[in-house]
């Protein structure tokens, strides 16, 4: 049976950060809400693969039946094959998938048997703005890797978070680019008009185009996102955390690299600490964490 919050929502899913040091430098990346500006070869503390299992362990015992393995950038974890390993062996798991930036894909492909899916963030179809947004020059050695992962037969999506100024007019060359590797394609709308650094891109214009242009369309149950075919493509659209359906229909609970349970992924005052050694530290910081959940952020 799945577990509730307080305010009788189901939470299924772990979003489970294994790093925080990433080898790219997108200034637009939220860091999962886990200490900004981070991207960085020694930053902060690691749980082991051991310890990951254990924490899998106790959201499993709760009903959690889906891990999402993120950073940072998961593939700079060496050991990350055995995490998937240790995840994907914890009865009641049905789902390991992995949020990556591609860079390493075509090296560590190899590792990733047992995950279900892989998210791989590449926002545009041209080298010269991934330089932009990311601050390098390997838009070409991602491509390689989501070639290579394909052939492996993983399934992937494209990230594409949307951004004035640099590919909102990438849309239909991103699907042509989906279509072509064979993966599905997401669009993120970035953040809010508010904190956005003049980079915010509504959406709205985007969706009437995949309307218009979508052979089929639908709404995912889970979390109530818009699911387009375009050009035999599929298209999730995704809108920012700053809405009031972000958070109603948020039914994750975060772990930061370090080991503490996140409720919300952008506040940084209700983390809840656990010793990783101790499973009744586990399951009790659990609880706590369920319990601080909230329906929006606030």
């Amino acid at each position: 049976m799945l577990v509730k919050d307080r305010f009788g929502k189901e939470v299924d899913n772990l979003r489970l950060a294994v790093t925080g040091r990433c080898n790219l430098a997108c200034f637009f990346c939220h860091h999962e809400g886990y200490t900004p500006n981070i991207c960085s070869a020694g930053a902060g503390k690691e749980m082991s693969p051991g310890e990951i299992r254990t924490v899998v362990e106790v959201a499993a015992g709760q009903g959690i039946n889906r891990v999402k393995l993120t950073g940072g950038e998961p593939l700079l974890r060496e050991d990350l094959g055995q995490i998937i390993k240790e995840v994907g062996a914890v009865a009641g798991i049905g789902e390991v998938s992995l949020v990556t930036n591609g860079v390493l894909l075509e090296e560590r492909v190899g590792d990733l048997e047992g995950v279900s899916r892989i998210n791989v963030s590449i926002h545009t179809t041209q080298p010269n703005i991934y330089r932009k947004i990311t601050g390098r020059d390997l838009h070409g050695k991602v491509l390689k890797g989501i070639e290579a992962t394909v052939k492996a037969g993983l399934p992937v999506k494209l990230n594409m978070t949307v951004l004035k100024g640099l590919n909102e007019d990438e849309v239909e060359g991103m699907v042509e680019l989906a279509k072509r590797m064979g993966t599905d394609l997401q669009l993120i709308e970035y953040h809010s008009p508010e904190m956005d650094g003049g980079k915010f891109v509504n959406l709205d214009k985007v969706e009437k185009w995949l309307d218009e242009n979508s052979e089929k369309k639908s709404e995912l149950k889970d979390n109530r996102r818009k699911r387009f075919e375009v050009k035999g493509v599929k298209v999730h659209l995704v809108r920012p955390m700053f809405n009031r359906e972000f958070c109603e229909n948020c039914h994750r609970m975060r772990v930061t690299p370090d080991g503490k349970f996140k409720p919300c992924l952008m506040r940084e005052d209700n983390h809840v600490e656990f010793d990783v050694m101790s499973r009744e530290s586990v399951e009790k910081a659990f609880g706590e964490a369920i319990k601080r959940k909230e329906p929006f952020f606030r």
